[in-house]
């Protein structure tokens, strides 16, 4: 499924740690390189700024109710070192 990704958003505490989890195998390195695009976001402030605890809520009580997978339409710009994510929906 992470070839099929357009862009995998991976949460943590920084870009530092995740490379660093990334290379004991702690994180799957499919999930960061088979998307074609990865993004490291800091887990607790980026996260709530960008996709606030109402709409994980509305996410998640959506996907018991359907039983189908759901999504946030997110818009990233980078240039390959930085990146911009803004929330769509």
């Amino acid at each position: 499924m992470a070839r099929r990704r357009k862009l995998q958003v991976l949460d943590s505490t920084s870009l530092q740690s995740e490379m660093a989890s990334l290379a004991i195998g702690h994180t799957s390195r499919s999930q960061m390189f088979k998307p074609e695009v990865s993004v490291v976001i800091k887990r607790w402030d980026d996260t709530k700024k960008l996709v606030p605890d109402e709409k994980w809520k509305q996410v998640h009580q959506k996907t018991e109710e359907t039983k189908e997978n759901q999504a946030v339409t997110l818009r990233v710009v980078s240039d390959g070192e930085n990146a911009y994510v803004k929330r769509l929906d």
